[in-house]
């Protein structure tokens, strides 16, 4: 996954805390929260990625990259879904993150 300016979206926490709460439900849903600072909304492939407790897939996010290389962590047969942990890059109980009472549980 690469960062494409004007394609996929990065929103610092001030942002996020003013927008409507329509917007916010949203982003709760579709975003990601990185690094206890930027909600980032990929409208690229890592729009279409799952998640899964044992996944087949996992991202490196090393700092402010605006790059995520993806690994699989097994053979992926054709057609299989694409998964991730997503706590392995995102924590959800993180105080920073504004959003985590807006997401569907």
């Amino acid at each position: 996954w690469k960062f494409l300016p004007g394609f996929d979206k990065r929103f610092t926490v001030e942002e996020v805390s003013s927008f409507p709460e329509i917007v916010k439900k949203y982003l709760a849903t579709y975003s990601s929260f990185r690094r206890g600072k930027i909600y980032m909304l990929c409208g690229d492939n890592g729009n279409w990625m799952n998640h899964s407790d044992e996944p087949n897939c996992h991202s490196v996010a090393e700092n402010d990259a605006i790059e995520m290389p993806v690994y699989a962590l097994r053979d992926i047969s054709p057609g299989e879904e694409l998964t991730e942990k997503y706590s392995d890059y995102e924590d959800a109980n993180d105080p920073n993150n504004i959003l985590k009472d807006f997401a569907e549980k």
